[in-house]
């Protein structure tokens, strides 16, 4: 009987056994990387994807967030010129009533004050009347420059004269002369020299 090589064959068989179990390693570690490189690549491509959606986000609220600054800065900008506008017009209304109530009380106590008006713009020879408030008129009538006749007009207020000339009129009216700063205030000259 023959009894075979027990261990020369069990050597050559865990020489193979041992390459197999290598190549065996070898061949799944290299496929685990190549699935676990799979699986990298696929994560950051969809963490790619959700920086760039998160990017998009964050630029449509900073966009967002710009219009409506731009919308209330336009807001506040039109806010601001019409508060400014309405406050040059308070301003200038007052600053009439101011010039009214002076005017009104500085030509109650001096009558004088519209003939010296009228007289400022022209020579006393070139007025042909001079059309006064009732009281004015009266109160003047001894202090008229010769030749200039005095006639009482109750449709003018107090302090208010009209000079008529043989060529047109002086308007010496206090409300005239406002009218006329009124309009200057706002630009419009209507017209008027």
């Amino acid at each position: 009987m023959v009894f075979p090589r027990i261990t020369r064959h069990s050597a050559e068989l865990e020489r193979e056994f041992e390459s197999a179990r290598v190549r065996g390693y070898s061949a799944g570690h290299a496929a685990g990387m190549r699935v676990a490189a799979e699986s990298a690549a696929i994560v950051r491509e969809e963490q790619e994807r959700e920086r760039e959606q998160e990017r998009i986000r964050q630029e449509r609220r900073i966009g967002q967030a710009l219009v409506a600054i731009d919308a209330a800065a336009a807001s506040l900008a039109e806010r601001e010129c019409a508060l400014a506008a309405a406050s040059q017009q308070e301003l200038e209304r007052l600053a009439i009533e101011l010039a009214e109530a002076i005017l009104a009380r500085e030509l109650r106590d001096d009558t004088r004050a519209a003939l010296r008006r009228v007289l400022a713009h022209v020579d006393p020879a070139e007025v042909r009347e001079l059309r006064l408030n009732p009281v004015d008129a009266e109160t003047l009538r001894d202090q008229a420059p010769e030749g200039v006749v005095l006639t009482p007009d109750a449709t003018l207020a107090q302090g208010d004269a009209i000079a008529v000339l043989a060529e047109g009129r002086i308007d010496a009216r206090i409300g005239a002369a406002l009218d006329r700063a009124r309009r200057a205030l706002r630009g419009d000259d209507g017209g008027a020299p």
